[in-house]
């Protein structure tokens, strides 16, 4: 049996390789052969304590082990990227690279529309499917991203540090 330590973090580990191999939920339940809506709840802490054979069953798509998990840290390797991130991030390659929307949108392979809806709407959630889009489109891991987002927090902690003297 796997000891609980272990799947207290399943679900930010299955959420962090799925980030990291691009694998939607819905990629996950074909490869396992598990219910999207079971794997949903095993990535969002709704289920915290999966049997064993779902853990192998998991372990099999990434070709892990218990042990992997065990030194997972959510604070050291999870890859959280909020929309509002990805947003800034989208808005700062835009204007690195000199491009319009439409040339971001056919890059990420959006349609047009889509990713100005997106760009507009911060109250919608992404699915791992447009991060995909986008990070194969410009070129770039889900870890360039997230440490981009990591980079402005600082600026921004920053800035109202110095506004507040």
């Amino acid at each position: 049996p796997i000891p609980h330590v272990r799947r207290s973090k399943i679900g930010p580990f299955v959420r962090t390789q799925c980030l990291k191999y691009f694998i939607s939920v819905t990629a996950m339940a074909q490869r396992t052969g598990l219910a999207a809506d079971c794997i949903s709840k095993i990535m969002d802490g709704r289920t915290k304590q999966p049997n064993s054979e779902t853990l192998r069953k998991l372990h099999g798509v990434f070709k892990t082990s218990a042990d992997d998990v065990d030194r997972f840290s959510p604070e050291k390797d999870a890859i959280a990227i909020s929309k509002n991130t990805l947003i800034a991030f989208l808005k700062s390659y835009r204007i690195q690279y000199n491009l319009t929307n439409t040339e971001m949108a056919r890059r990420c392979n959006i349609a047009v529309g889509t990713y100005g809806r997106f760009l507009e709407n911060r109250d919608a959630n992404y699915q791992m499917g447009t991060l995909q889009k986008i990070c194969e489109g410009l070129g770039v891991r889900p870890r360039d991203i997230s440490d981009f987002g990591q980079r402005l927090t600082v600026a921004e902690k920053a800035l109202k540090s110095r506004l507040a003297l």
